[in-house]
C-alpha cells in the first residue's frame, strides 16, 4: 500500500513539474548568466576555538550559463565525530530548449 502511494505521489509531481517545465526554461534563458557563492558555517561567540574543528563549515559555488544551473561544494555528510568532506561538484542540466 505505502508503495503504491509513493509511486502515485511521484506520478503526480512528475506531471506537475512537466507542466512548469516551459515557464522555468524562459526564466532561466531570460536571466544572465551568473556565478555566486554561499558560504555558512555554525559557531559560538564563547567557544569558537574549541568547537570550531567539530561544527561544519563550507562555501558553495553556483554556475547559471543558459539554462543550465551547477553547485559545488565539498560537505558531503556528517557523523557524530566529525563531517566528511569530499567532491560534492552536482552539474544540473535542467532541459535543453526546443
Amino acid at each position: 500500500m505505502t508503495t503504491l502511494l509513493y509511486k502515485a505521489a511521484v506520478v503526480k509531481k512528475k506531471a506537475e513539474v512537466a507542466l512548469k517545465k516551459p515557464l522555468l526554461l524562459a526564466t532561466l534563458h531570460d536571466m544572465p548568466d551568473f556565478t555566486m557563492q554561499i558560504s555558512w558555517n555554525f559557531g559560538s561567540m564563547f567557544l569558537a576555538p574549541l568547537v570550531r574543528k567539530f561544527l561544519p563549515y563550507d562555501t558553495y559555488t553556483i554556475w547559471k550559463r543558459g539554462t543550465q544551473l551547477r553547485m559545488d561544494g565539498t560537505l558531503v555528510g556528517m557523523d557524530e565525530e566529525a563531517h566528511e568532506a569530499g567532491s560534492g561538484a552536482a552539474p544540473w542540466k535542467l532541459w535543453q530548449r526546443g
